[in-house]
């Protein structure tokens, strides 16, 4: 099948005319011609009409091609300009080249006219749609919300949008040339220009976010995506001001925060009744013993220092006897109990108050910690929610590093899964004081990972509401006994701000495990073997 072309002759021979024609068709286009002979006529046919390529005669006795030539480039056709000439020197040939003719063909060898139009249009193709993305390119790079640069091995700002306007108050023309690192943050320069140095090594595109000096002395949040092109050696990078959803970040941070805190208040309040009952039994017990040392001491003096002289003993020897010995055997049996209940109570103050211990001031990094010695700590702040429905068993992996962790935030989210578990085996229970569960609080060293695993033998989950469990609001409890946060704070503080992943496995009337896993960075390394876990009943 024939494909049309429009194309225009300068040529002032008919005949040559016809025979470039007639080639064309035998090479399977159908031509669409007109011929001119004159500069007006070229102007003209150029004006009028669309065409696809020009023929050119090189010279003719009122034309020549680079007159010719001139012309076409006043009319811009973007269309290819293919010389056509009986005899043509080299000197001419080159000459045609170097003024902008995209070839040349001689007359008398018409049979490269075909590869030669055809190379042509394809590469006239080619410029158009290099034009094309050249001009996309320039309407993004003026009208583009995001600035968009391309950066030098050197860190130089080569090209800039006119975006830096708004998101730096620098003009691109000011940034051109000057590295982009002048204007960052002096706590972001080094980590940037790591990054960058990681993405011109031939990496992947790659985001990250760094704060900005603006011309007016403010600060800004720039989110980047950056990727190498090995061609040009150039990073190309596209910029976005994540400024106000920063501020925003930080306000919710900071609501959750507060939150956190008064859930913490709360949880503290309520158990406040049953910390108070902890105390109150082991000092009760201590004052009782106290009381007997106090009544008892005076008859121990005065059956050590015996009668005084005159006077008769106030009773028989063997009862001096009696009283004596028993008072040999309870008096240390008092103070024994006695430590034991002050030392309770120590153990609980203590409790409660690494508990309530807000953790690291600035409170933007997690710090190493001992979470066995932390879960233990809760453990016992808990105790009044356990221990009437529930025997408390520990599983700790003696040899588990220092975790980095947020130690008030980590101990909120054992508390919460610990009285959870209480409140499972309690509703489990229906009533049955008798029937007590069990609840297995455990540690692991896991690779790269410490796990820590909080089980109950309740009720276990619904399948219809476990995809909802880590909803906000979402509580199966009554009305007043629970507002919903527990579970989406503990998911909130172990997922986003340790960056570790807490889950859980269940089974209908076998109950539920919760499962926090928490990364150890470089402290984290493969133990080929440790002895089992130590195992002990609270």
């Amino acid at each position: 099948m024939e494909t049309p072309l429009k194309c225009l002759l300068v040529e002032d021979s008919e005949q040559d005319a016809m025979l470039l024609i007639e080639t064309l068709r035998k090479g399977g286009y159908r031509p669409i011609f007109e011929r001119v002979q004159t500069e007006n006529d070229l102007r003209l046919a150029l004006l009028e009409k669309q065409w696809e390529v020009i023929f050119c005669d090189y010279a003719m006795p009122q034309f020549s091609a680079p007159a010719a030539f001139q012309v076409f480039v006043e009319c811009d056709p973007k269309i290819p300009f293919i010389i056509v000439s009986g005899e043509i020197g080299e000197d001419h040939a080159v000459e045609s080249l170097k003024f902008g003719a995209d070839d040349y063909v001689l007359k008398r060898n018409l049979k490269r006219v075909i590869p030669v139009l055809k190379r042509s249009l394809k590469d006239v193709e080619h410029r158009r749609e290099r034009d094309a993305a050249r001009h996309m390119n320039e309407l993004i790079m003026a009208n583009s919300v995001d600035m968009i640069c391309t950066i030098d091995e050197q860190f130089r700002f080569v090209e800039v949008s006119a975006a830096s306007k708004r998101l730096l108050g620098y003009e691109p023309n000011e940034l051109e040339k000057r590295k982009f690192t002048e204007y960052l943050h002096p706590e972001d320069l080094e980590r940037t220009e790591q990054k960058a140095n990681f993405v011109m090594e031939g990496h992947a595109i790659f985001h990250f976010e760094n704060r900005y000096r603006r011309k007016d002395g403010a600060t800004t949040y720039l989110s980047w995506s950056a990727s190498w092109s090995p061609a040009d050696r150039l990073l190309f990078c596209v910029a976005r001001d994540i400024t106000e959803q920063k501020k925003a970040e930080e306000q919710r941070q900071q609501m959750e925060l507060q939150l956190r805190h008064a859930q913490k208040l709360e949880a503290i309040g309520q158990l406040a009744a049953g910390i108070a009952h902890e105390i109150n039994t082991p000092t009760q017990f201590t004052e009782h013993n106290l009381r007997f040392l106090q009544e008892t001491f005076p008859k121990l003096v005065q059956l050590v220092k015996g009668p005084t002289s005159g006077q008769q003993p106030a009773q028989p020897q063997e009862t001096t006897g009696t009283e004596f010995e028993f008072l040999v055997n309870e008096i240390p049996a008092a103070i024994d109990e006695a430590l034991q209940g002050t030392e309770r109570i120590s153990k609980i103050v203590r409790a409660m108050k690494e508990f309530s211990h807000p953790g690291n001031a600035d409170n933007s990094k997690p710090e190493p910690a001992n979470i066995n010695h932390a879960i233990e700590t809760t453990i016992t702040v808990a105790r009044s929610e356990w221990k009437h429905v529930a025997e408390m068993v520990t599983e700790f992996d003696p040899h588990l590093p220092s975790v980095p962790v947020f130690a008030g935030e980590f101990n909120q989210v054992i508390l919460n899964l610990v009285v959870n578990a209480a409140h499972t085996i309690s509703e489990a229970a229906n009533g049955d004081r008798q029937r007590k569960g069990i609840i297995t609080v455990s540690t692991r060293h896991d690779g790269g990972w410490a796990e820590v695993r909080v089980r109950d033998n309740g009720a276990g989950i619904p399948e219809d509401i476990r995809h909802r469990i880590f909803e906000p609001f979402f509580t199966t409890k009554k009305v007043g006994q629970g507002t919903g946060q527990g579970l989406t704070l503990a998911h909130s503080v172990i997922v986003k701000k340790h960056l570790g992943d807490l889950r859980f496995e269940t089974e209908t009337g076998k109950g539920t495990c919760f499962i926090i896993r928490l990364p150890l960075g470089k402290r984290a390394e493969k133990e080929e073997s440790r002895p089992k876990r130590e195992k002990a009943k609270v």
